[in-house]
Order: structure tokens, then sequence, then C-alpha cells
């Protein structure tokens, strides 16, 4: 759903859906995933790591034979991460790979701040952005600044129109100050 339009993937072959209404995803983040290398060097260290459908029928079925590739690298303060997809299939196979990054915080969070250099958000509706970003100055999603966490706090959307530092890097944080 993207100004006002939307797909219909209703016909797309061998599609699910998850209690939401919203197409199945999240398919591999829970499986055994290959380690093929650990290693660093003058840039810093990384982890490069492969996942391959062909060993799971019910992925094949929907989204084809494919190797995914995964390479974390952190380098001083800086991580990256590169994806490489390998279409294994002897026809075009449609995939998407997003990242959703959560990080898990105590039940206590009365000392833990955030901070996301974002001037817009995406409204959502069942977990999916709808319509044209939103300014979010001044409202509880304004989080330019470090705001503490509350019992309540989530932020479980789509942050964009990012400030980069240095016009070089979007940095979003999360600390504990105990």
């Amino acid at each position: 759903r993207i100004f006002g339009r939307s797909i219909d993937l209703r016909n797309f072959a061998g599609a699910t859906y998850d209690s939401n209404g919203n197409i199945t995803h999240g398919l591999v983040r829970n499986k055994e995933w290959v380690i093929e290398e650990i290693g660093a060097d003058e840039r810093g260290i990384y982890i490069r790591s492969s996942f391959n459908t062909e060993g799971y029928p019910e992925i094949v079925e929907k989204f084809g034979k494919a190797k995914i590739i995964l390479v974390y690298a952190l380098s001083g303060n800086q991580l990256s991460i590169k994806v490489h997809i390998e279409n294994l299939d002897s026809h075009s196979i449609m995939m998407s790979l997003a990242f959703h990054p959560w990080l898990k915080v105590p039940a206590n969070r009365s000392n833990w701040q955030v901070m996301i250099p974002a001037i817009k958000a995406w409204p959502a509706q069942d977990q999916l952005p709808m319509g044209l970003p939103v300014y979010i100055e001044g409202s509880e999603l304004d989080l330019r600044q470090p705001k503490f966490l509350d019992a309540e706090s989530v932020y479980d959307l789509v942050f964009t129109a990012l400030n980069f530092e240095g016009g070089k890097w979007a940095i979003s944080r999360i600390w504990n100050f105990e």
C-alpha cells in the first residue's frame, strides 16, 4: 500500500497469511544457518553465514530454490550487512529480504533511552505502511533527542527522512544508564 495504491498478493500461488491478514514473512529467521567463515582483517571483524532453501520444502514450494548469504562486518563502531541471494532454481524466483532489528530491553525500562534521527514516519495499519510519511516533530514519536522508555513504549514503525551525521551515517541508539 504505497501512494494510495495496493498490491494484491492473494492470487500469488501458495501464499499464506498471518493473523493480521499479511502475507507470511520471516520464514528463515528461525531456521538453521551455516556459519561459513568468521574472521578479522585490517578493516575489523566479520562473520559470513548462509541459508539454503533446498533443505526446506515448505519454502521451496512458495518461493523456489535459493541460497542467501549474509556477511556481518564490524569496523570500529560501524556495523554493515551485505546480502547476496543466489537463484538455484531453473526459473525466476520471487524473494524479498528485509531487516527488522529488534532490541529486547528488560521490563524495567526506566534507565533506558532511545534516539532515532528521523523527522517522518509512515502511518501503519495492521503493521503495514499506509499512505505517505508524516512529520513527527513534536509528537511522542519524535526521537531525535534521547528519550527515556516507559512501560508502554513500542516503536514498531518505519521511520524515515533520517538525519545523516556528517552526510554519511544515520545512527540510531539505545542505551542503559545503569
